[in-house]
């Protein structure tokens, strides 16, 4: 098993594989969501602070400045999503430094988590683009309780030899189009699933009244016997878009750039309802030990060569300006993203905190299920 590990952990380095892709593969195996990293390779070190990420995340090239200095990364603890992470630490477990998305930011604030980020001790604070800085999530009242540092969107791949009808019109309703009845796949995620059908019916997920919350609903349950599948898997929705099993689902940025990479013809939707965007963060655990370097840990991970690694090696985008600046137009192109993104980031629908977010689960929940 160990090998099998090692093994992910060197194609994501690589580029080969995207941190989504290799969540899925540990899923398979059974390992995402251990209490150390998952490489098996690094012992935590009693002096340095943990930070608690994404799984195949924990790698020193995302904290050059706090390496420097101390000669050693942070330690590292893995999750392989964001209900497991907050569990995990409601449940008992100490990191210092957590990666909530910007949906989930609120959540663990409330929960009484996390605590304020000082941020005249982020040197790159005002690095961030002004567009993520502002989004919700951020801050309660007047504290900052979660940094941005990567982003990226959520739309419509599609295979755009086998959908010529939707040239030139790029739409949720795609994914509602009896014509594809049965070659149509969804995200098994409340906030990608339940945002897109509340894009298509004109509702704003963040603010779901009843009424709102009926529509998406009927909409959803419009769509269940249209699907193929719902999954999380992008391996799984790779193969089957470059088979042909299925011509259009809701997906991630990142496998847009490896079907392109690989020459199949998908094109990535940019729906007139708006496409979402999903935002990564930083976070500090309340009470932590090591409060000076959990904000020292923060900083590194934006710095601008952190930020360019991220977009290299894995596909997310740069949080901060310093983070495109450090990386060269073939990495743009390849990952069909403006140099200057701040326009595109003001159009898209930021993913944030979810009102009733335990009520619209249960929905989606129900749904899935035919209920």
């Amino acid at each position: 098993m160990k090998c099998r590990q090692e093994r992910l952990v060197e194609m994501v380095r690589k580029g080969e594989l995207s941190r989504r892709q290799v969540l899925g593969l540990l899923g398979a195996l059974g390992v995402v969501g251990t209490a150390a990293s998952f490489n098996g390779t690094r012992a935590f070190a009693a002096d340095q602070p943990t930070f608690f990420t994404w799984a195949t995340m924990d790698v020193p090239e995302f904290f050059p400045s706090y390496t420097e200095k101390h000669k050693s990364p942070p330690n590292f603890a893995v999750f392989g999503d964001q209900d497991e992470a907050l569990l995990k630490v409601r449940s008992g477990f100490k990191p210092d430094v957590v990666y909530p998305q910007s949906y989930t930011s609120n959540r663990w604030f409330e929960a009484g988590l996390i605590e304020p980020i000082d941020i005249s001790k982020l040197s790159h604070w005002h690095d961030i683009f002004p567009s993520l800085r502002d989004i919700s999530g951020v801050k309660v009242g007047a504290d900052v309780i979660w940094v941005p540092v990567d982003w990226g969107t959520s739309s419509v791949l599609v295979r755009s030899d086998l959908t010529k009808k939707y040239d030139g019109r790029d739409s949720w309703a795609i994914l509602w189009d009896e014509e594809y009845k049965g070659r149509l796949a969804a995200l098994d995620s409340m906030v990608d699933a339940v945002g897109a059908a509340a894009l298509k019916v004109g509702v704003n997920i963040h603010e779901m009244g009843d009424a709102d919350l009926e529509k998406v609903r009927e909409a959803l349950v419009a769509q269940r016997p249209l699907l193929r599948f719902y999954s999380n898997d992008p391996t799984t929705v790779q193969q089957s878009l470059t088979s042909g099993e299925i011509v259009a689902a809701n997906t991630w940025n990142d496998s847009y750039v490896a079907l392109k990479t690989a020459g199949v013809p998908v094109r990535y939707m940019r729906p007139k309802e708006g496409i979402m965007a999903w935002v990564g963060g930083l976070s500090i655990v309340k009470g932590t030990p090591h409060r000076d370097l959990a904000h020292e840990i923060i900083d590194a991970y934006l710095d601008p060569r952190a930020r360019a690694y991220g977009m290299q090696q894995f596909g997310y985008a740069s949080a901060t300006a310093g983070g495109f600046g450090a990386v060269d137009d073939d990495t743009l192109t390849k990952l069909d993203l403006p140099r200057d993104p701040g326009a595109f980031l003001s159009k898209a629908v930021v993913q944030g905190p979810v009102r009733n977010y335990a009520k619209v689960q249960k929905m989606f929940e129900d749904v899935k299920q035919g209920l």
